[in-house]
């Protein structure tokens, strides 16, 4: 009898906590509740986001109006997908992840019932997204998964040129000093590097000048070696896991000869002293370090933006376009699947109350909010003119205007308010969509572009059970070879290996993804 007592004791109890918490809720206006709540949030970060996210003043603005506090589970943007996989496989979930993952992924997991159906809780409790999905043609297409349902929400591209993250920059006044002209093929820009080496082109009177800097794409692909395999007649999209197409035919790049003579080239300029020997170790903050060093040391860098690593010293530096490879290849490094618009705000099974994770994303989906979690709270990053122009702030002196982001906002969230508000972009943005004008656009390799599609399940757990593999060990044959270099034995060896860890498997899968795709656009 006591036993039934105190159980039913427990059960009134936890019936009258869960009624007490439902009526915390608002369906509308703010808070969001009345009592405070917590909603855990995946959310994966740059190195140069080094102020916790609660303490930046738009995100405390955040939660003062909504009454939810945010317990940010992150992860470097490098290992977002390794820390993923892990959530999943200890079932140790957050409420939402905002990003990091796709719509097909989600679609997979929804299959487990890990990952949670949007649509009604949208329909109830999200106008804001409700609107953009009635009003962007193909927005609601590109997030309903097979089954005809949501299980992410979406971003639109802040920047006409996301496609296009990483370019090479040159020291324009380091090419006046050795008389020679912005690079258009390999060959020419080889020249450039070794007129670029010992000169003493920055005048301090020591040999410290790099010719070219970059980092190994799993450091951030945005700065890294990416940008040459164009010239050998690779895409090397990782966003689309280096898979492509050649006519027709799903094909893996790290597996083609564009891969092995693109390697073999770098290993030239490295064993040449011409790439900076710490490239492929050295993370982020050592090369914004030496780019950012006065007098410049670089000739060369990969970069998003010239300030990204060049700092201070970016208006010495001008984009160069995809170089003319020794057999006439000319492709840029172009990743399609950045202007792809789904794979955010997914709600997991973990969210014990999901409307209240939903009407958190409606609100950050609000353009004005939206981007002030971008870029900075109005009034230090941001400001609005009389005409409703919403226009970025020049950053303090001394700091660079994409540095002052990283640590006053959440930088990389799912984006909305290009589609709503009037902004004046600033200069960076202006440069590089010039230079995607007039270097890039007419070498963009759509016909190597492999769509989004989707996997059946047992296909989708074979994939992901041969590809981090795979992936790990062309990692490390990669750094290896551009600073040892390889030979023929070398490179038998490799495709064997590749062959045994089940490459054949996972190009079967793609193709099967790929004509199932195509067979439904007939």
């Amino acid at each position: 009898m006591k036993r039934f007592t105190f159980a039913l004791a427990m059960m009134l109890t936890f019936a009258l906590l869960a009624s007490a918490q439902d009526k915390s809720f608002n369906a509308t206006g703010l808070p969001i509740v009345s009592k405070p709540t917590t909603l855990k949030v995946f959310f994966d970060v740059y190195p140069e986001q080094n102020v916790p996210f609660n303490d930046m003043p738009v995100v405390k603005m955040l939660e003062k109006q909504t009454g939810v506090h945010i317990e940010w589970i992150t992860a470097p943007t490098a290992e977002r997908t390794s820390k993923i996989n892990l959530l999943f496989a200890a079932n140790d979930l957050p409420d939402i992840f905002l990003t990091g993952m796709t719509v097909p992924q989600a679609f997979a997991y929804s299959d487990e019932k890990t990952v949670i159906p949007l649509d009604d809780l949208v329909n109830k409790y999200a106008p804001t997204i409700k609107s953009f999905l009635k009003d962007i043609p193909g927005l609601k297409e590109t997030v309903t998964s097979p089954d005809g349902k949501m299980y992410t929400l979406f971003s639109l591209a802040n920047a006409y040129h996301q496609d296009l993250g990483n370019m090479v920059y040159v020291n324009k006044t380091w090419l006046a000093k050795v008389g020679m002209k912005v690079p258009t093929t390999t060959e020419e820009f080889y020249q450039v590097l070794k007129a670029f080496k010992g000169k003493d082109l920055n005048g301090n009177g020591i040999d410290d000048e790099i010719p070219l800097g970059l980092l190994f794409y799993k450091k951030n692909a945005n700065w890294s070696d990416l940008n040459f395999f164009g010239s050998f007649g690779l895409q090397m999209d990782p966003m689309a896991d280096f898979f492509a197409l050649e006519k027709g035919k799903v094909v893996w790049e790290p597996s083609l000869p564009g891969f092995r003579k693109t390697l073999e080239w770098l290993n030239k300029l490295y064993k040449e002293g011409l790439i900076d020997p710490e490239a492929y170790i050295q993370d982020r903050a050592q090369m914004q370090a030496k780019g950012g060093q006065k007098p410049p040391r670089y000739g060369f860098y990969v970069s998003w933006f010239a300030s990204n690593v060049g700092g201070l010293n970016a208006d010495d530096y001008v984009a160069i376009g995809p170089l003319k490879g020794p057999e006439g290849q000319q492709l840029a490094s172009w990743h399609p699947r950045a202007l792809g618009l789904g794979g955010f705000g997914v709600i997991t099974s973990a969210a014990k109350n999901p409307e209240v994770a939903m009407r958190w994303l409606d609100y950050i989906y609000q353009p004005e909010i939206n981007i002030q979690l971008g870029y900075g709270i109005l009034g230090e990053a941001l400001e609005k003119t009389k005409d409703n122009v919403w226009k970025f702030l020049p950053p303090p002196t001394g700091v660079t205007s994409e540095r002052f982001r990283m640590v006053n906002s959440l930088h990389h969230m799912p984006y909305t308010y290009p589609a709503k508000l009037k902004t004046e972009d600033p200069l960076p943005f202006q440069l590089k969509d010039k230079a995607k004008d007039e270097l890039f656009l007419k070498y963009l390799p759509k016909d190597r572009a492999l769509p989004v599609f989707y996997m059946a399940k047992k296909d989708q757990e074979t994939y992901d059970s041969i590809y981090p593999d795979l992936t790990s060990f062309v990692d490390q044959k990669w750094a290896v070879w551009v600073m040892k270099g390889l030979t023929n034995q070398d490179w038998d060896a490799y495709q064997k290996q590749l062959k045994a860890m089940g490459l054949d498997k996972i190009l079967a899968i793609q193709q099967k993804g790929y004509d199932t795709l195509m067979s439904f656009k007939k």
